[in-house]
């Protein structure tokens, strides 16, 4: 008699991104896109909670909290959680929000899932035991990197509660290097110094310069102060060959990265780093500081800078522009790491752990 192996729950999973979020395809941040796309392809039930906005991403549940302050974003919360009884709530990012929805809701296991480090610089010894105190309120925190996971273990070795590692995925089926390639550097990012905007314009400045057949672009949103983000559209009004776009959707940057041959990455910190496998898929050499995370994103695959000092970036894009597809065959292996059915399977078993403990 032949034995059946029963299927693994299936679980009713509230995902709430509560705040400074847009889960839509006009405006998303990078955790809206990636909470999207484990969602849609998840085993479990979700339903995605979020703040009001005129057009939500397609082919997922999602209820709205329209603006009414805190108190009344909780009551709303309330009574969608009464209505929909939900075997885990997952909270997106905010730790706050996820120590006030435990205290509420103590039937329902409420799992953190942090897209970013835990800053050890700022925090003061209260600060840090009040963050440990909101940690062991949670039944579990899952992390996008084992950098992030580690960084933070380190500043509270003693935390019982279960931590766990979960990169963010990538469907690469839905990605294809275009058949005609553009002699173009993209640089994806906000315009501000965390990502080094400026040098990074500085240097594609000065190789276009030098390859009259090169173009660049950098794409971000203009999040820096007026006079950073000044000193950086007066470099490219100076070059030509070089333009800047005040964000995009991200289809569209999908598109322009497909087309691409060099990514440029220049950020101080990264806690996985999207662009980079998104890179990778769109058969793009990456070009990248070695911060954060990057390294465990990155893996061999990439040429990692020496500093962001202007030389440095210049000498990191011209190998690359010598050696381009070579790297682009080790980018093609390196994004297979973070296919998204793989790493969908392993936060889909880290809910059915958190719900049963719970």
């Amino acid at each position: 008699m032949t034995m059946v192996s029963p299927s693994p729950a299936r679980l009713k999973v509230l995902n709430y991104l509560p705040r400074n979020m847009h889960f839509g395809p006009r405006k998303a941040t990078s955790i809206d896109l990636c909470v999207y796309e484990q969602s849609l392809r998840s085993a479990h039930e979700i339903l995605v909670l979020c703040d009001e906005i005129d057009e939500p991403f397609d082919g997922l549940p999602v209820r709205m909290l329209k603006a009414d302050g805190q108190k009344g974003k909780m009551a709303q919360l309330q009574s969608i959680i009464a209505e929909y009884q939900p075997d885990l709530i997952v909270v997106q990012q905010h730790g706050p929000t996820a120590q006030k929805v435990a205290a509420l809701f103590k039937t329902v296991p409420v799992l953190l899932h942090r897209h970013n480090f835990e800053i050890a610089e700022k925090l003061s010894w209260f600060r840090k035991w009040r963050h440990k105190r909101r940690y062991e309120a949670l039944s579990g925190l899952v992390f996008v990197s084992d950098t992030c996971r580690d960084s933070f273990l380190a500043l509270y070795p003693s935390l019982k509660t279960p931590v766990y590692t979960v990169h963010n995925g990538i469907d690469c089926t839905l990605w294809q290097a275009a058949e005609q390639k553009n002699n173009e550097i993209l640089f994806i990012g906000r315009i501000e110094p965390q990502k080094n905007a400026l040098p990074a314009a500085k240097a594609m400045a000065q190789l276009l310069a030098r390859h009259s057949q090169w173009t660049g672009c950098l794409v971000g949103p203009f999040t820096g102060s007026p006079d950073y983000v000044g000193q950086v559209k007066k470099v490219v009004e100076d070059c030509e060959g070089l333009t800047l776009l005040d964000g995009l959707p991200h289809q569209a940057v999908k598109e322009r990265l497909q087309k691409a041959r060099i990514s440029l990455i220049c950020s101080e910190r990264e806690s996985f780093c999207l662009v980079a496998t998104e890179s990778f898929a769109a058969g793009a050499g990456v070009v990248s500081t070695a911060n954060g995370a990057l390294p465990e994103t990155v893996g061999s695959a990439g040429i990692f800078l020496q500093s962001t000092e202007v030389e440095d970036i210049v000498k990191g894009l011209e190998q690359m522009v010598g050696d381009y597809p070579h790297y682009v065959a080790l980018g093609y292996e390196q994004v297979q790491k973070f296919d998204l059915h793989k790493t969908v399977s392993v936060l889909d078993d880290v809910y059915r752990k958190t719900a049963r403990k719970g």
